[in-house]
């Protein structure tokens, strides 16, 4: 009976060895690949684990060059009769807060240059038939901060597109 708890022990102690061993054996097939680089660093201290003091300020956002008449937003609205019971809580409708932005690239004042740059910039959110650019976002629980987000994007590719033309 004693010979089976001692070799229970005995195995137990070979898998907590081999456990030890597998980020040494991890990191030996790394380098013996050429990858010794990716082994895993302690991550650098982020700005977002530490807390802000009330003097720090925020990142100030692109400076508006686009005026309102030229965005076109467009967003879903959801009718219901109600819940049967009131004790159920009101769930969030699918796409509730999502926000569209169109805008037309001949209303944005962009050279031939800028405009390439920002349709590779954009991707499949800029249509060159129609030459106009699609943002989508529901990133926020409400409408309004996703407009703002949304204008943000907008200014922020505007700006990285004309960054190299100057």
């Amino acid at each position: 009976f004693g010979s089976c708890a001692s070799s229970r022990v005995k195995a137990k102690k070979a898998r907590a060895d081999k456990a030890k061993s597998r980020p040494e054996m991890f990191a030996r097939r790394l380098a013996s690949l050429g990858l010794a680089h990716a082994r895993a660093r302690p991550a650098p201290p982020s700005m977002f684990l530490r807390p802000m003091s009330s003097n720090a300020a925020a990142p100030a956002p692109p400076p508006r060059t686009v005026p309102e008449d030229f965005l076109h937003f467009q967003e879903k609205a959801h009718f219901s009769s109600g819940r049967s019971s009131p004790h159920i809580p009101i769930q969030h409708l699918p796409g509730e807060y999502k926000v569209k932005l169109t805008v037309s690239i001949k209303d944005l004042d962009l050279k031939p240059v800028e405009e390439a740059r920002l349709a590779v910039l954009a991707g499949p959110r800029y249509k060159s038939e129609t030459k106009k650019l699609v943002l989508t976002v529901e990133k926020f629980p409400n409408r309004v901060e996703n407009k703002r987000y949304l204008v943000f994007i907008l200014e922020s590719l505007l700006q990285a597109a004309k960054r190299g033309s100057k």
